[in-house]
């Protein structure tokens, strides 16, 4: 079974992957589409992402201090 903080550094570098395109992508547009598409939506996820990771690690905690109880 894959861990959660496997899980956390996969999600990570997805989003690297992801940033490093859209990098790419908004240099070359340049309409108000984009503004508002980088407004709408991409800055909504980049808090949302550092969220989900600090939740992945402290659900690792909890599990792996469960673990430890349970022995």
């Amino acid at each position: 079974m894959t861990s959660l903080r496997e899980n956390g550094e996969h999600l990570l570098e997805e989003w690297k992957r992801l940033n490093y395109q859209w990098d790419l992508t908004s240099g070359e547009w340049t309409d108000s589409a984009k503004y508002r598409f980088e407004r709408e939506f991409w800055q909504v996820y980049e808090p949302s992402l550092s969220n989900a990771l600090k939740t992945l690690e402290q659900l690792a905690q909890v599990i792996d201090q469960s673990r430890r109880d349970v022995k």
